[in-house]
């Protein structure tokens, strides 16, 4: 009987072990190490989930560059870069958790993406993102952060696949003038 209870508590705690490192593994895959934010595998799972064109109607979408993080990374080291890519994700998934899917797409970019949006509700997130990030930049205890961003509201644009919403999205951030957003 003794040597049952020891054999089903050494059970228990292997699989006790086995469920951790499940969990480390499965927050591996779908989590960025350095932010925490969902990370480019988990944006590909979320673009999959609006395969129906009814899904994306009134899909907003926004992509958002922290446009001195190579000036950083250059001029006092990548671990000044992470803090600062760090500290960022912490203010846009504090602003955008509750609206809609924040994720790292790497590197320097990062996603936003809102179901029922409108010109209104986008415009809010982004004075909001801009008054914490003039706060944060306010305490100088880090290197400042610049952003710019563009997005693009379906209402709008009236695309027929999200692949397309994102496409537009990416060529708005990276063919128009490079005007900062917010320093």
């Amino acid at each position: 009987m003794l040597s049952q209870l020891l054999f089903l508590i050494i059970d228990f705690l292997k699989f006790n072990s086995v469920i951790q490192e499940s969990d480390e593994i499965r927050k591996a895959a779908y989590l960025d190490d350095l932010t925490g934010l969902p990370n480019r595998f988990s944006c590909d799972l979320i673009f999959q989930m609006y395969a129906d064109p009814s899904s994306i109607k009134n899909i907003g979408c926004a992509s958002i560059v922290i446009s001195n993080l190579v000036t950083i990374n250059e001029s006092v080291g990548r671990d000044s870069g992470n803090q600062v890519i760090a500290d960022f994700c912490q203010i846009l998934e504090d602003i955008g958790k509750d609206l809609g899917f924040v994720g790292r797409n790497g590197g320097n970019e990062f996603l936003f993406i809102v179901e029922d949006c409108n010109r209104s509700k986008m415009e809010e997130f982004f004075q909001s993102l801009n008054k914490r990030l003039k706060r944060y930049n306010a305490l100088d205890l880090n290197d400042k952060i610049e952003i710019y961003y563009k997005y693009v509201l379906n209402n709008e644009y009236h695309a027929e696949r999200f692949s397309d919403l994102i496409t537009e999205v990416y060529q708005r951030l990276h063919t128009s003038p490079r005007n900062k957003q917010y320093q």
